[in-house]
């Protein structure tokens, strides 16, 4: 799936920002499906597997895109109940070098093409491989653009940041935030380019997501967002495959119900209500009525089919059934004033 061609500019008395914010998520264990429908085969194994590169603390340097990238996800996921990711360095080469390929092109997509400039292997899986991650281990991945700014202001820290959030606003993009992986790898690469008398720089990103153990959490199924998490995308715009049903405005921020992978999660129903008691009938996906057929059985998400309100306040109220016994999930979370 893509996210693709979205720029959203401002101004400030002070610096002009064209935020562009394009996304691809897919490539999984040799193929070429997207990791929401792709279930990590290691992570279904009681067997654990150690690989070269993993490292226990991140070793990015400290204004990074990597960096920021890395521990606002982290910052999520962990605030949630989903594992923490640790930085390997072999999948950080897959995503560099991948990042590297989508600047040298131009463009933004899962898959490489022998022949063009920088080309490493086809998935996420074949350039993992070329880095030398084992063949045998699930990988897939993320990729995307953002955060074009005038070269004197640009900031990759910024950058990174802007990747995740364009990543939480997708409706079959947020479920980076609850995936059963356990390790990954950033990229970025930076491009300029003139535009009469102004310079602009661009950064292009991809992460690569491995699964190399069995992950359990507990109470599955789990959301995201949960209770308390705030600074979320109120709106995201464009996104491919298009959900169903999703306003040309956009859509509001999604939320993503997980368990484990061994988990059958049927979402039945959801709402959500502002501080003014406004309610919002959500649209519910699952792996059995998304159209695009991007969801796996293990998970489900529901979302505002138009924008949200910046910096508001959403109580949440969720019914379901996993592997067949009912539960009920509730919690409110705040948005920012950002976009996906």
């Amino acid at each position: 799936m893509n996210k693709k061609n979205k720029i959203t500019a401002f101004l400030t008395s002070s610096i002009t920002i064209a935020s562009a914010v394009v996304l691809a998520a897919c490539g999984g264990g040799g193929g070429s499906s997207s990791p929401t429908t792709s279930t990590p085969t290691s992570s279904s194994s009681s067997t654990s597997q150690t690989v070269t590169g993993t490292l226990s603390t991140p070793q990015y340097a400290s204004t990074s895109a990597q960096l920021a990238a890395f521990n606002m996800l982290n910052q999520y996921r962990t605030q949630c109940g989903f594992p923490a990711l640790q930085e390997n360095t072999v999948l950080d080469t897959a995503a560099q070098n991948h990042a590297k390929y989508i600047g040298l092109n131009n463009t933004i997509t899962d898959t490489e093409v022998l022949g063009n400039p920088g080309f490493t292997g086809v998935t996420y899986a074949t350039r993992a491989t070329y880095a030398t991650f084992p063949q045998s281990v699930f990988v897939t991945g993320a990729s995307g653009a953002g955060n074009e700014a005038f070269s004197s202001s640009f900031s990759a820290a910024v950058a990174g940041q802007q990747f995740i959030y364009s990543l939480l606003g997708g409706v079959y993009h947020n479920v980076v935030a609850a995936y059963p992986a356990n390790l990954v790898g950033y990229g970025e690469y930076q491009t300029q380019s003139t535009v009469g008398a102004y310079t602009y720089t661009d950064s292009w990103q991809s992460m690569s997501l491995s699964s190399t153990q069995a992950q359990t959490v507990s109470n599955a199924p789990l959301t995201f967002p949960c209770q308390g998490v705030s600074g979320l995308p109120y709106k995201d715009v464009l996104e491919t495959p298009t959900a169903p049903n999703a306003s040309s405005s956009g859509w509001g921020t999604p939320v993503v119900v997980m368990g484990n992978s061994t988990d059958a999660v049927l979402l039945q129903s959801g709402t959500m209500t502002d501080t003014s008691g406004n309610q919002i009938i959500l649209q519910v996906l699952n792996s059995t009525t998304d159209p695009n057929k991007e969801l796996a059985a293990f998970q489900a998400v529901a979302y505002p089919a138009s924008p949200l309100s910046p910096n508001t306040t959403y109580s949440v109220s969720l019914t379901g059934t996993v592997n067949g016994t009912a539960f009920s999930r509730s919690f409110t979370f705040t948005t920012g004033n950002v976009v996906g």
